[in-house]
């Protein structure tokens, strides 16, 4: 484990494992990675792929539902580092149903700035039925509006620096599917066979009906004699 400028970076997987079971066992890392180094490991290996120091990672982090994501915090300051970032602004207008939250994003490239603007109101809030939501969306409301249209304009336009990596904010809310499905039966149903009489009866012509014949017992053919000859008078 090398030491680079006072922080501690993990050079192998077996470093990075001795460095994940030390810091589960500190108090100073969040409650949802003491004693569970394998998440502290992969939080870190997602770290790295963000160009996030390894308790940068841990602090900025957080698996929801499954997924990584990452504090909106943390999002803009990746995008503010990278070089073709040439600015980002924003403002939360309007009071009571008429609040909205606008982000503006410019990137350059080449010599061309393209400009993302991506907005989120109360009335996109209502429609995915988070206004007034218990917990931040009701104790900070303009925060959280500022927090969708950022985490929609900085992905939108450095979806490459972000890796696919939505939101912490965006996926608190996401709902949780904690019903258990239902197991689906995918082995096919058993051919049905069909019967002496009915293959008899689906013969389309001579020959069919003469193969069909051929195969039967002598108890069958004594058996379905009568529908043979019916069938055989249809088909001539």
């Amino acid at each position: 484990m090398v030491m680079g400028n006072l922080t501690l970076e993990p050079k192998n997987l077996t470093e990075a494992m001795e460095f994940s079971k030390m810091l589960a066992d500190s108090s100073m890392v969040p409650t949802n990675f003491r004693n569970k180094p394998q998440d502290i490991l992969v939080a870190v290996q997602w770290g790295y792929e963000l160009n996030l120091k390894p308790l940068q990672s841990l602090q900025n982090l957080a698996v929801i539902n499954g997924k990584p994501s990452i504090y909106g915090d943390a999002m803009i300051a990746l995008v503010k580092a990278d070089k073709r970032c040439k600015g980002i602004s924003e403002k939360v207008e309007g009071e009571g149903d008429n609040i909205v939250a606008t982000c503006t994003v410019k990137r350059a490239y080449g010599n061309e700035i393209e400009e993302t603007v991506r907005t989120f109101s109360v009335k996109d809030a209502i429609q995915a039925k988070l206004w007034k939501k218990q917990g931040p969306w009701s104790q900070y409301p303009k925060r959280m509006l500022q927090m969708r249209a950022r985490g929609f304009a900085l992905r939108d336009a450095f979806s490459d620096v972000l890796k696919g990596v939505i939101s912490a904010e965006e996926a608190q809310d996401y709902p949780t599917d904690t019903k258990p499905k239902q197991p689906v039966n995918i082995t096919p149903e058993p051919a049905k066979l069909m019967s002496t009489e009915d293959m008899i009866k689906d013969c389309s012509d001579i020959d069919t009906l003469k193969s069909v014949w051929g195969a039967l017992s002598v108890e069958e053919q004594a058996k379905y004699k009568d529908l043979k000859d019916q069938k055989k008078q249809e088909l001539n």
